[in-house]
């Protein structure tokens, strides 16, 4: 009777848990290099930090003053160019749109993350 012997893998344990290491790292490399960075006016930048008070306070009537105050159209001399205008209105009416689905805390952190983004120019 042949001894039934349990297969195993060809490859030690260890040198899949270092591979499987090196591709988690590797996509969250990728992932965090081709993160688009958006730039804010001066206006824009009030309005999120305003908008990540109103967040952090779960205040559906702080987010309609946020709304009406980011749709007041206020040229910056300074400010970014036209592209850069587009990708702030989309970050924050995504933020906006979370927060209005009552997911308050997801705002907050891309709130947070759009105000970092500022920092690190």
């Amino acid at each position: 009777m042949p001894n039934p012997e349990k297969k195993r893998s060809s490859y030690p344990p260890t040198l899949l848990l270092m591979s499987l290491a090196a591709i988690v790292l590797t996509v969250t490399f990728v992932w965090w290099i081709s993160r688009q960075r958006v730039e804010l006016s001066k206006h824009r930048y009030d309005v999120v930090i305003a908008l990540y008070r109103v967040c952090n306070q779960r205040s559906v009537s702080g987010l309609q003053e946020v709304e009406a105050a980011l749709a007041e159209n206020v040229s910056d001399a300074t400010g970014p160019s036209a592209a850069d205008h587009a990708a702030a209105e989309h970050a924050i009416q995504g933020i906006i749109t979370l927060a209005k689905s009552g997911d308050w805390r997801q705002a907050t952190i891309d709130c947070r993350e759009l105000l970092d983004d500022q920092v690190r120019r």
